[in-house]
């Protein structure tokens, strides 16, 4: 309702004189603001605001600040990561196997605030990658003169062996296409807020979340709507299908052509190993495991749910992807058949819901208001319908469910 009111005073305000086109476009504003989808657009703001801005432990880190930064093995965050550090006025060593291609790939300008390098070296602060053992950050940091503080990317299957290094802050950096959309952080104290400092220096939108909280939260949330979209394709319904009806409904990515673009691979073995999910209530599919045996679990351009030529990284339908359905579909039982786009959106946005609420009920997430940012500002769902439980909240679960 509310952008069909906004065009029709645009369209009327057109054909008045300019004295009284003024009025004919802020006409409906009032309106506009009190809509459901203005109220929601506006609570999907103030959520980013609260959750992914804010920075709970940097008050005192001002008195002893952070002047450099070493990146040991960042994965795929690590070049986003130390531009953003760099820009704000951090100097930033990237030790990484990659030297050749990060030397080639680095703008002049930020040379002189980023080095890359096969090995650590010293510096006031260490973030070391999800690859990274606790034992090679210990042995990495040896022999420094000064003792750095230390953020370690968090990764799933990260061992909890006791009397070990423990690391202080914990890091998860959501870099799809090796652009760092929103960095989790998981813990932390007074001793860590210089770090807690830098982030809000770099401007990165940063979650923060509570010690005893378990996992991925961005993997979490959005692995059961992964799962529902390969339900949905077991049963019939096409990649193009879905991204076309989930775009429809108002989503800003279309997610199975995200996905391939960063690589399903990752994700699922953080999800696989992360304690906590809703797992009882999602059935198995062998289609994942189908995918990765082909080599379909990678990022593009190597083929996933679509296809893609040769330099090129636009989505194609794939009809090899359409024949490797076929075999978890007869393993299940299941009749092959059209599915309407109605049923798409029911089952994705119900199984966003579903997950919402349980990372709620176990502690996952601290508010509603953390998972609805994380959707709206990074994963894709539409402003204009708040997030998942707030368009959940506000339709009430009679209305999701019809």
């Amino acid at each position: 309702m509310g952008p069909a009111l906004a065009i029709d005073a645009l369209e009327q305000a057109a054909r008045l004189s300019p004295e009284r086109s003024d009025a004919e476009i802020t006409r409906p504003a009032g309106y506009l603001r009190q809509s459901d989808q203005g109220c929601a657009m506006r609570y999907a703001a103030d959520c980013v605001a609260a959750k992914l801005h804010a920075f709970p432990l940097a008050r005192a880190a001002d008195r002893s600040p952070i002047r450099s930064v070493c990146l040991l093995e960042p994965g795929d965050a690590g070049p986003d990561l130390a531009v953003a550090l760099a820009a704000a006025g951090i100097d930033v060593i990237l030790a990484t196997a990659m030297t050749e291609a990060l030397e080639t790939a680095l703008a002049p300008r930020w040379r002189a605030r980023i080095r890359v390098t096969r090995h650590a070296e010293a510096a006031d602060a260490v973030i070391a990658g999800p690859a990274v053992s606790d034992a090679d950050v210990s042995a990495a940091v040896a022999g420094w003169s000064v003792e750095p503080l230390m953020a370690m990317a968090s990764r799933a299957d990260r061992p909890r062996v006791a009397g070990t290094w423990p690391p202080p802050l914990m890091l998860h950096a959501y870099a799809p296409g090796g652009r760092v959309r929103v960095v989790e952080v998981t813990g932390g104290d007074d001793a860590t807020a210089p770090l807690a400092a830098v982030l809000r220096r770099t401007g990165l939108p940063a979650l923060y979340r509570s010690a005893g909280a378990a996992g991925v939260l961005i993997d979490r949330l959005r692995w059961p709507m992964l799962r529902e979209m390969i339900h949905l394709l077991d049963e019939g319904a096409t990649p193009i299908q879905i991204d076309r009806t989930l775009l429809g409904f108002g989503f800003t990515i279309a997610p199975l052509a995200a996905l391939d673009r960063e690589g399903i691979g990752a994700m699922m073995a953080a999800c696989i190993n992360t304690r906590g999910s809703t797992a009882s209530w999602l059935r198995y599919s062998p289609t994942l495991d189908l995918m990765t045996d082909a080599g379909r679990h990678l990022a593009a351009p190597s083929h996933g749910f679509y296809r893609y030529e040769a330099g090129s990284r636009t989505p194609l339908p794939d009809p090899a992807f359409e024949r490797l359905v076929d075999d978890p579909a007869m393993a299940q039982r299941l009749p092959r058949r059209t599915v309407p786009d109605a049923e798409v959106v029911q089952r994705c946005v119900l199984a966003a819901i579903n997950e919402a609420a349980a990372a709620l009920e176990d502690g996952a997430a601290a508010d509603a208001a953390s998972i609805d940012a994380l959707w709206t500002h990074v994963l894709g769902f539409p402003r204009w319908r708040g997030g998942p439980l707030y368009f959940a909240d506000l339709h009430g679960l009679r209305a999701v469910l019809a």
